[in-house]
């Protein structure tokens, strides 16, 4: 399971720079819904009190309540989410 969570990781920082948004959405849906992989908490931090990477994207895409149209911000903190939250661990 670690070896392919690595490998999915890898892939996603690969394609972090020209992925289209709609591949965004695929990947998250993808991700919320495969059999392969889980979706159970944000690991992108290591202590109660440092933000998540999902706190880290909603404060850069809504910061005044309304969605930043950046691309490359929205495809930087899409691609960090999806990072964050998929794991292709081996349950018991």
């Amino acid at each position: 399971g670690e070896i392919r969570t690595q490998a999915l990781h890898q892939a996603l920082d690969g394609a972090a720079d020209a992925v289209d948004p709609w591949d965004l959405v695929g990947a998250l849906l993808l991700a919320l819904g495969c059999g392969n992989v889980t979706v159970k908490k944000d690991t992108s931090h290591t202590s109660y009190h440092q933000p998540t990477a999902r706190d880290n994207a909603l404060a850069a895409l809504f910061p005044e309540g309304h969605l930043v149209r950046d691309p490359a911000l929205l495809r930087h903190h899409a691609m960090a989410v999806v990072r964050s939250i998929a794991n292709c661990d081996v349950s018991p």
